[in-house]
C-alpha cells in the first residue's frame, strides 16, 4: 500500500482515472472532432496509463496529451452563448502533462507485471485549454487560453488553481507573469474537457448530461466523490483557522490521501 505522508504528492486511483477517461470519451463523443481523431487521442492517452500501471514502485512517467496532437472539439457556432447568440464560431483543444510516479511499496516489492492501485503526482500537473476562432481560408485565431493545475508542496497560490498564462512575453498575461492563480475545483484532464464542452455548447451540453445512462452515472460517481472530498477538506481548513479564511485556503496543502482515503 502506498505511503500517505503529507510531504508526498497527491495520490490518484488508477481505476478511477481509467473510468473517468472511458466514460467521458463516451459522453463527449458527439462533441469531439472525428476528423482530428479525438477519440483516438483519448484512447492513446488512456493506454499510456494502463501500461504504466504495471510499472515497479519508484518508476516515473510523463503522462501526456501532446500540444501538437490535442483533443479537439467540434465547431461551436455561437453556442457558447445561450440560444447560439455568440459572435464567434469556435472550437477548443485540450492537452495535458502530468508528471507521475508509482509510490514506494511499504512492504515487499511486488512482482513485475502486477497492477498497481495508485499513482502519485510529482512536479508538473497541468492541463492546457485553448479556444480558437474558425476562419475561412485562414489559420484558426486563438482567442483564449488557460490551464488547470495542481501545485506541488512548494508552489505559491492555491494548490488547485487555474492560470491564464501566455507562452510569450509580448501580450496580456505574459509568460513572465504567473499571477493570477485562480482557485479551482477542477483539475483532471477529463474535468477540463467537460468544462470546455459545457462552455462551448451551453444549452445542448446541459440537456445531454441530464440523460440517464451508464456512462453518465459512472462519470458522475467519480467526479462527485472527488469534489465532495475536496470541498470537505476546504471546509475543515476554514473551521480550524482563526485568521484570514482566504489566506488559509491559499496556503493549505492537502494530505497525499485526500482523494483516495488510502491509509
Amino acid at each position: 500500500m502506498p505511503p500517505t505522508n503529507a510531504a508526498s504528492g497527491l495520490l490518484f486511483s488508477f481505476a478511477n482515472m481509467e473510468q473517468e477517461a472511458i466514460n467521458m470519451a463516451l459522453i463527449a463523443a458527439k462533441y469531439l472532432d472525428d476528423d482530428h481523431d479525438a477519440q483516438g487521442i483519448i484512447a492513446a492517452w488512456l493506454k499510456q496509463l494502463k501500461t504504466f500501471r504495471t510499472s515497479q514502485p519508484g518508476t516515473k512517467f510523463d503522462w501526456i496529451i501532446p500540444i501538437e496532437r490535442p483533443i479537439r472539439t467540434k465547431l461551436s457556432i455561437g453556442s457558447y452563448e445561450p440560444d447560439g447568440n455568440g459572435e464567434h464560431s469556435v472550437f477548443a483543444t485540450v492537452s495535458s502533462i502530468w508528471e507521475i510516479v508509482i509510490p514506494a511499496a511499504s512492504g515487499p516489492t511486488p512482482k513485475k507485471g502486477i497492477q498497481q492501485s495508485h499513482f502519485e503526482v510529482i512536479g508538473k500537473a497541468s492541463t492546457r485549454v485553448s479556444v480558437l476562432a474558425n476562419r475561412l481560408n485562414a489559420a484558426p485565431d486563438e482567442l483564449a487560453r488557460w490551464r488547470f493545475e495542481i501545485g506541488d508542496s512548494n508552489a505559491p497560490g492555491c494548490h488547485f488553481h487555474a492560470q491564464i498564462l501566455g507562452e510569450a512575453d509580448d501580450r496580456v498575461f505574459p509568460k513572465s507573469m504567473s499571477v493570477p492563480r485562480l482557485p479551482n475545483m477542477l483539475f483532471t484532464p477529463m474535468d477540463a474537457l467537460e468544462f470546455v464542452l459545457a462552455e462551448l455548447f451551453q444549452d445542448d451540453w446541459a440537456q445531454h448530461v441530464a440523460k440517464e445512462n451508464d456512462a453518465i452515472r459512472n462519470w458522475a460517481g467519480c467526479q462527485k466523490d472527488r469534489l465532495i472530498k475536496l470541498l470537505r477538506w476546504q471546509q475543515d481548513r476554514l473551521e480550524k483557522n482563526s485568521g484570514s479564511p482566504w489566506t488559509a485556503l491559499k496556503a493549505a496543502k492537502p494530505h497525499a490521501s485526500l482523494l483516495t482515503g488510502v491509509r
